[in-house]
């Protein structure tokens, strides 16, 4: 799902200014995630999306996204959430790297959680799905009445 990487660049620049995008790379996740932060960042310029790529938004020490010892800004964030967006975890549940599961826990990887500018939580967008700049624009603005 690292092409999504890009995306997230764009829709940076799209909204010039007014949208801030931050990661926290997780390995919980089938350890689709590994290593260190530089070489989390080496594999984004080199392999995937590779051709250089560098993110133009912050991308945090990795970090646990769920169980006991959970980032405390996914606690906080999670905690606004009424229920997950996607109910159910995969079948196998040997690919999470985690237990002790919840239903406020992250899917999987590149799960978006999203706010608007006043600070008000917006609809979280499960991992796969992927928006274009101008539906992220119709969406914002039909959210801020407008």
């Amino acid at each position: 799902m690292a092409y999504q990487y890009p995306s997230f660049n764009a829709l940076k620049e799209a909204f010039d200014g007014s949208v801030d995008v931050i990661g926290f790379p997780c390995s919980q996740f089938f350890n689709q995630e590994p290593g260190s932060p530089e070489e989390i960042v080496n594999a984004l310029q080199y392999v995937r999306p590779g051709d250089g790529f560098q993110p133009n938004f912050t991308l945090y020490e990795k970090s646990f996204v769920n169980g006991v010892i959970r980032h405390p800004l996914y606690s906080w964030v999670l905690g606004l959430c009424d229920v997950a967006p996607k109910p159910d975890f995969l079948p196998d549940k040997g690919i999470y790297m985690y237990n002790q599961f919840t239903g406020s826990d992250i899917r999987w990887n590149y799960e978006k959680i999203l706010f608007d500018k006043t600070g008000k939580l917006l609809p979280v967008w499960v991992s796969l799905v992927t928006r274009s700049i101008s539906a992220a624009r119709a969406e914002a603005s039909s959210q801020n009445g407008g």
